[in-house]
């Protein structure tokens, strides 16, 4: 695992890439809803469950020579279609918060010619007083006419790089 100060350039698409495919890739059990990735649309998600994958960062920090603080937030939006079930959407939302492993390995993914495919680090979830914190914020019905609920899942995740 390696990286260097050339492909600093690269580290966004590369983090963006690796946590778009990480979490498309894991293992959906017994969820029945949809995935999607922020500023992708599709027609039909205004009557189905999804969970969406959406992110703040990265962050990227320089506070000594040769020196990188690398912070991302990852927020999955969690959409549950209202049925005889109460508990439904919060079966959604804990099955999601399932998927949130403490680590996310990082690939420099892409068809450049820096792009191999390696890996270059990891992603840590916890940082700061959070610790390995999830936070769950609850939205509930937003439109009394859509028999839809929602809530968000928020980790923030950390790694460092030095060379």
């Amino acid at each position: 695992m390696a990286t260097s100060a050339s492909e600093i350039k690269h580290w966004p698409r590369w983090i963006t890439a690796s946590v778009v495919k990480h979490y498309a890739d894991l293992p959906r059990g017994d969820m029945e809803f949809k995935y999607m990735v922020e500023h992708r649309t599709d027609a039909d998600v205004q009557q189905v469950s999804l969970m969406e994958v959406r992110m703040e960062g990265p962050i990227l920090n320089n506070p000594s020579k040769d020196y990188w603080l690398v912070g991302l937030e990852v927020n999955i939006l969690v959409q549950t279609l209202i049925d005889t079930n109460m508990y439904k959407h919060m079966t959604d939302v804990g099955l999601v918060a399932d998927m949130f492993d403490t680590c996310i390995n990082l690939y420099k993914y892409g068809t450049g010619a820096d792009d191999d495919d390696s890996q270059f680090g990891e992603l840590s979830l916890g940082r700061g007083d959070a610790g390995d914190q999830i936070n769950i914020r609850r939205f509930g019905q937003i439109d009394e006419d859509v028999p839809l609920v929602f809530s968000t899942l928020v980790g923030d995740f950390q790694t460092c790089f030095s060379f």
